[in-house]
């Protein structure tokens, strides 16, 4: 995905970034060499966290992309893919896959769903 970094801040001993993207303003922790502000970067993005079908996923109300920030949360929407028989989801989002962990009972794949997530890490792609 590609984004423009914004902001680079320290959270102890961790770089985190805001980021600006086609779809919205996000932020999350950067993994690799300290971003520079206002640079075009392409990253993968990692969610750390199991998220729950119902709580944490649910059914988005649009059918386009979306990456915005509520309350301490982050809300990405984005097009369910697949599902594994381990809970391990994908969704599109952009030009990327996320892959996330999930438990309970699952949506129906091709759907639009929104993800409600605490934390997000941002790599590096580099070509």
């Amino acid at each position: 995905m590609r984004i423009i970094v914004k902001d680079v801040y320290k959270e102890e001993t961790t770089y985190c970034v805001t980021f600006l993207t086609q779809y919205g303003i996000g932020k999350g922790k950067w993994r690799g060499e300290v971003p520079v502000i206002n640079n075009e970067y392409f990253v993968e993005i990692e969610i750390p966290q199991v998220l729950t079908w119902g709580e944490e996923i649910t059914l988005a109300d649009t059918n386009s992309c979306k990456l915005l920030t509520k309350e301490s949360n982050l809300q990405i929407v984005g097009k369910l893919e697949s599902i594994e028989d381990d809970g391990c989801a994908f969704v599109q989002f952009d030009d990327i896959l996320i892959a996330f962990a999930t438990e309970g009972n699952p949506f129906s794949i091709d759907t639009y769903i929104e993800l409600s997530i605490r934390e997000m890490i941002l790599c590096e792609i580099k070509y």
